[in-house]
């Protein structure tokens, strides 16, 4: 939960567990744990709805809106501060094992409806008449539980649910059973009988009918008999919707400012879960005249969900010995947002269908304007809070009985799937209909991670076991958008349609991998390995789609105008680094394993794009006929460029720098980098005119597409005075592999 000032501020809900300045004398086992656990689940729904029917003149205006801001920010914070070092060296301050963790999941679950109907009919009575006959046909007057009646022809029988007729099988029975049959065996003289209606049998064709009223009127629903206008029916429905869904979490341990002492393992762990599940359904639906403006439906949606958090672990300032077992460092970070958003918007006349949809990993919030702004024009306005995890040993002696570890591991995601259509069909036999239809999708989808395995300053001593720094970072972004519109208008004089699709979306991912040793005069696994991974996988699958159908018939003139534009604008950028760097040119660091040394860098990027645009004009009148259409798709897809600017290469880079490289089992230095992108891309216009006069069809289509990949891959070692190894090979290595496939 979060709590508020009256004017704004954020004061997270807070666990902390700690042990300050206090002495130890610790038996057994010392655990300091804080866990935090914060949860929002938020349902909200609004329903508005307008009905008018007349004879004639009726109106119908409908209202409805959605807000809804659900926030929540929580924090775990487990730490060990200010332990004093003890009289003996050989004493304990924990006999047993020692762990530090926080741990922190945070989550917002909401689903947000809004629905808004407008209805206005002026038909001269026929509802009322249909009305008036769907209930002289389907009101019975009886049932088989009726007993003895007098009945004639035209009496109406319902037949209970457990009739029975000894005449016929107890399937044939059953078969009767809820239906409602009418009595035809009275004659021309029409003489009424008095009849036993609980015996009667019923599968008896020659004096009873079953009365099937449902076929006959979704009949007549199809035709929409029910809603004619045959006047001015103005029937007009708005509806917004304002969705913000902000979750910030934190989970940090830390040994700090301590000389500790423990008989076994000494585990610093953090984990942070970050979670926004959204669904966001937003309907509007007029049904009025078909004059123009008769008719209106606008449908506005914006969502915006935002997600902040690191997992962080690390020792500070601090001496650490532990006489058997591991010392292990480990963060742990999962941020995700699912995201499902859809828009209807229906009407006779005008839709407009807008939604804005802003879903951000690792970025400050920011106003509507400005996000706007970065989905069109990637202007970066955002400030970045990167997600993710850190392990870190900053500035203290740790001496391992066993192995020591450092394990950094991010997973960040977005899934969001954005759906738009908007409809305007009007038919008339009196009045030139307009028909416009327009839905629009601006979709922003961001991730910033920041993952680093770090040891920097202090000193190491020598570990039994194996030395391991790793940094892996999972980023990716699955996005969908898709866009539908239609207009179609017939008019025994004048019609005209107007159609607009556009889907615009923006997917990005930055992110920062680290796996270093730095100022540390020796690294010594003196039975096992000693090895740095620095792995980052960044995946980017979108969707854009946008159908535009604009359709006109008439007994006169008939236009027809649409356009369909789909853009997607994809880019990966960051850093992957993986090394060890000595405290200076004439202070060489001493690496040395009894297994083998391996520093390794991995990137591996993925763009997967399909990006698909049609536009379809078409008319057809008794006298002169107008369709133009215009369709554009545009996809860049950026591996390491920058979108104004050129070249952005990501550096992918494993190295040493002043540092002694000793193995028993080998050495391998790599840097690896995979990139691929897979682009489909299509753009569909078509114009079709006929006319009993003359007929002017014009179209036009095209489409652009931008892949660019960039990597700066090395490998190397730098400034060392020895590089040897017992058995095993040297490997020195960079390796590029990058694809681009587009159709």
């Amino acid at each position: 939960a979060k709590v508020r000032l009256p004017f704004g501020g954020e004061q997270p809900a807070a666990v902390n567990a700690y042990i300050k300045d206090t002495a130890l004398a610790v038996g057994g086992d010392l655990t300091v744990s804080a866990l935090s656990e914060a949860a929002i689940n938020a349902t909200v729904s609004n329903e508005a709805t307008s009905a008018a029917a007349a004879l004639k003149g009726a109106e119908a205006l409908a209202l409805g809106f959605v807000v809804a801001n659900n926030k929540v920010s929580s924090h775990a914070d487990a730490y060990v501060e200010g332990v004093s070092a003890l009289g003996s060296a050989s004493a304990n301050h924990v006999g047993g094992s020692v762990t530090i963790a926080a741990e922190d999941a945070t989550s917002i679950d909401a689903n947000s409806t809004l629905k808004v109907t407008a209805t206005a009919v002026n038909d001269y009575g026929i509802s009322v008449g249909l009305n008036l006959l769907q209930s002289m046909l389907s009101d019975y007057q009886f049932t088989t539980k009726s007993g003895s009646q007098w009945v004639g022809n035209g009496a109406l029988v319902r037949v209970a649910s457990d009739y029975a007729n000894a005449a016929l099988s107890a399937a044939q029975s059953e078969a009767l059973r809820g239906k409602v049959f009418v009595y035809i065996g009275g004659g021309t003289s029409n003489d009424l009988e008095l009849r036993n209606l609980a015996t009667i049998n019923y599968a008896d064709t020659d004096k009873w009918l079953e009365v099937k009223v449902d076929t006959l009127f979704d009949f007549l629903d199809m035709l929409g008999l029910d809603k004619l206008n045959l006047s001015n029916s103005p029937a007009n429905a708005f509806g917004g919707m304002v969705i913000r869904n902000d979750v910030r979490g934190g989970a940090d341990a830390t040994l700090a400012d301590s000389v500790l002492r423990a008989g076994a393992d000494i585990a610093v762990t953090a984990l942070e879960t970050a979670t926004i599940r959204a669904t966001d359904l937003s309907t509007v639906l007029s049904r009025g005249g078909t004059k123009m403006g008769d008719s209106i439906a606008v449908n506005g949606l914006i969502a915006h969900n935002l997600v902040l958090g690191a997992a962080e672990a690390s020792i500070v300032g601090s001496d650490v010995l532990n006489r058997s077992g591991d010392i292990v460092v480990d963060a742990q970070n999962t941020s995700t947002i699912k995201a499902e958003i859809q828009s209807d918007t229906k009407s006779n006349g005008v839709s407009v269908g807008v939604t804005l949809a802003f879903n951000t990993v690792g970025f400050q919030g920011q106003n509507i304007f400005f996000d706007t702004v970065d989905a069109l024009f990637g202007a970066g306005l955002a400030d970045a809070l990167p997600v993710g995890a850190r392990a870190t040993i900053e500035n203290s002696n740790v001496d391992p009985a066993g192995s020591l570890r450092l394990s950094a591991v991010s997973d960040a995601a977005v899934d969001a799937t954005i759906e738009n259509s908007a409809t305007s069909i009007a038919v008339s036999l009196s009045n030139d209909t307009t028909t416009v239809a327009v839905g629009a999708v601006v979709a922003l989808n961001k991730v910033a991670t920041e993952t680093r395995a770090t040891i920097d300053g202090g000193s190491l001593g020598a570990a039994a076991g194996d030395i391991e720094l790793q940094a892996i970072d999972t980023a990716s972004i699955a996005s969908t958008v898709k866009v539908a519109s239609l207009s179609v208008s017939v008019s025994k004089t004048a019609a005209m349609s107007f159609s607009v699709g556009a889907s615009i979306a923006r997917n990005e991912i930055d992110h920062a991998v680290e796996a270093s040793i730095t100022g540390v005069p020796a690294v010594r696994a003196t039975a096992g390995q000693v090895r740095l991974l620095a792995s980052e996988s960044s995946s980017i699958d979108a969707t854009s789609t946008a159908t535009s159908i604009a359709l006109s018939g008439s007994g006169a003139d008939a236009k027809s105008f649409s356009g369909g534009g789909a853009i997607a604008i994809n880019s990966i950028d960051g850093s992957v680094e993986a090394f060890i760097k000595g405290i200076a040119a004439n202070q060489l660091t001493q690496v040395e394993a009894g297994s083998f040394i391996k520093v390794e860098a991995q990137d591996s990027s993925t763009i997967n794009a399909e990006i698909l645009s049609l536009s379809v004009a078409a008319t057809a009148g008794v006298g002169n006929t107008t369709a133009g259409s215009i369709g554009i798709s545009i996809a860049r897809n950026l591996i390491g460029w920058a979108e104004y600017g050129g070249s952005s290469a990501i550096p992918v880079h494993a190295y040493t720098q002043n540092a002694n490289l000793i193995a028993g089992g080998g050495i391998t230095i790599s840097a690896t980098a995979n990139s691929t992108i897979d682009a489909l891309v299509g753009a569909g216009s078509v114009a079709v005119g006929l006319a009993g006069g003359n007929s002017t069809a014009l179209t036009a289509g095209g489409l652009w597409s931008d892949n660019e990949i960039a990597t700066d891959v090395k490998a190397y070692v730098d400034g060392a005075a020895e590089v040897s190894t017992t058995t095993g090979d040297i490997t020195v290595a960079a390796r590029v592999g990058s694809s681009g496939d587009t159709e």
